[in-house]
């Protein structure tokens, strides 16, 4: 094993695999693990190992041996989805919350220098009318944020214990390499749609407001955390609102393709806005997240470039 090397686990997904090929563009040796099958096929590159692992099903002797020596940890593995979640609650211990648990566990015997993982924007409760602030207390609603919820106080218990800990709240991510099926990833999806000419599927009424984040400020602000952030919790958002109507309509826009509109009830992780104050992020990393416009437009650009399918998740 690379001594040096970083862990990404969930390497093969839509964050992770952005993660992995930024940090090997950046000179860092990444060993990437998903579960066997999900390695992607053009994936040969120098300073990258992938590891072929299950963290449901490592022994604890097993999951300290898969991090020892290591720097950095990178936890982006989830085994579920909000939509998910609500089908199959009971099962989101046994896939997520049980192997984080076990991870962290491995990384405060092993001495992991820095431990980075994501949560997600919707731990929080009702709007308060304004942004959501880092210190605002969590109120998830949905199974996949009770989950998140659960990690995250494992994460602070490891803190306690002397784990670096970094937490990142993320907006909705959307960007190039996001799966359209996935059925995570409204702006991506919709932009598909479009192209497809298929009708845009909404939930509720389609003014409900969520924080659209293109994902490579999500993973500049994951591969620089190590080094910027001494612990806590920090979002990686946009800190603007945009309703799910509105997206609709620059999808229209950019496309020149107009679709119908197909409206649902709406779903228990869909009754709140989400959007999250981006000043302490601006702050600490000393960028502007990147404006929904652009980010659309180059999610649109590769939509329309892209051969084949679309790996990840």
């Amino acid at each position: 094993m690379s001594v040096s090397a970083d862990m990404v686990t969930g390497g093969a997904g839509f964050l992770g695999s952005a993660l992995v090929q930024e940090l090997v563009g950046r000179g860092r040796r990444v060993d990437a693990v998903d579960l066997p099958g999900r390695r992607p096929g053009a994936s040969a590159e120098a300073g990258l190992r992938w590891i072929a692992a299950d963290l449901a099903s490592l022994s604890a002797g097993d999951m300290r041996a898969l991090v020892r020596g290591r720097d950095v940890v990178y936890h982006f593995a989830c085994a579920s989805t909000p939509a998910s979640s609500l089908a199959a609650p009971e099962k989101e211990r046994e896939a997520n919350i049980a192997p984080a648990e076990n991870l962290i566990a491995a990384c405060l015997e092993e001495g992991v220098r820095k431990f980075i993982c994501p949560s997600t924007g919707s731990i929080y409760g009702p709007w308060p009318g304004r942004p959501f602030r880092e210190e605002d207390p969590p109120s998830p609603a949905t199974p996949y944020g009770l989950s998140k919820k659960a990690i995250e106080d494992r994460l602070l218990a490891g803190a306690r214990r002397g784990l670096d800990i970094v937490i990142l709240r993320p907006g909705s991510a959307y960007g190039p390499g996001q799966d359209p099926h996935s059925g995570l990833g409204v702006v991506t999806a919709f932009l598909f749609r479009c192209l497809s000419r298929r009708p845009l599927t909404i939930y509720g009424s389609g003014e409900l407001r969520r924080d659209y984040t293109f994902a490579a400020d999500i993973i500049r602000c994951a591969v620089e955390a190590p080094d910027r952030i001494a612990g806590g919790i920090i979002h990686a958002a946009s800190g603007v609102g945009t309703t799910i109507l509105e997206v609709a309509e620059m999808c229209f826009r950019m496309t020149g393709i107009s679709v119908p509109l197909h409206f649902l009830e709406t779903r228990p992780s869909d009754r709140f806005d989400i959007i999250l104050d981006s000043s302490r992020e601006q702050e600490i990393f000393g960028f502007k997240p990147t404006p929904l416009q652009e980010g659309m437009e180059r999610t649109l650009r590769w939509l329309k470039s892209r051969a084949g399918g679309v790996s990840g998740r």
